[in-house]
């Protein structure tokens, strides 16, 4: 059985969006210093979420119990 918790961490959605927008589709040789560098730079470029994005996200979590979902 799957674990509820990380539908309810807001911080698991962020880790997911960085995961997405800076990790999938690499080559395979690149090194974990370069992986880091390539997160890095795209955090620097600007916030990974506006904050209605945050809010949304939020929305979303506090729905969750709701809606029945476990």
């Amino acid at each position: 059985m799957k674990s509820s918790a990380p539908k309810f961490n807001p911080a698991e959605y962020l880790i997911r969006l960085v995961r997405k927008n800076s990790l999938y589709h690499l080559p395979h040789a690149m090194t974990v210093q370069q992986r880091a560098e390539r997160v890095h730079r795209h955090l620097a470029q600007a916030p990974p979420q506006t904050p209605q994005q945050v809010k949304n996200i939020l929305s979303h979590i506090y729905r969750l119990p709701k809606s029945g979902w476990s």
